[in-house]
């Protein structure tokens, strides 16, 4: 079975269940046809609100990182150029705490993505 199968079939947490920690953290979803930038408006250990460019449709299943965290998900919800998603499995909470030291620390956050920027430059992994 795979983890999309698994997922469909696990029992949903009630919607609202857990606290949320809101946000305004860039982040990265993959979809079974594209990846896309977003912002992480707010997120809880079942589920998040991010802001795209291109919104999936309701339904869709995607692939939220951030950090070292990945997160399976799907669609539940749209509204203009945010959606909800529903994690497969709830996240650890030192998992979601964590990102509020980057919410709280924006120039670490800024000084990592240019670190990171200049690692791929060196190594020509960009042009």
């Amino acid at each position: 079975m795979s983890s999309w199968q698994s997922f469909s079939s696990a029992p949903r947490v009630p919607r609202r269940n857990a606290a949320r920690l809101r946000l305004d953290v860039p982040v990265r979803l993959r979809f079974v046809s594209r990846d896309s930038k977003a912002s992480l408006k707010n997120i809880s250990c079942t589920g998040a609100q991010i802001e795209v460019d291109k919104p999936p449709r309701i339904g869709e299943f995607g692939e939220l990182k951030f950090g070292d965290t990945v997160a399976f998900f799907e669609v539940i919800w749209l509204s203009g150029k945010c959606i909800g998603v529903e994690f497969d499995q709830p996240l650890p909470k030192q998992d979601v705490t964590a990102l509020r030291q980057t919410q709280t620390r924006p120039e670490r956050l800024q000084r990592q993505r240019l670190e990171n920027e200049a690692r791929k430059w060196v190594t020509g992994a960009i042009h």
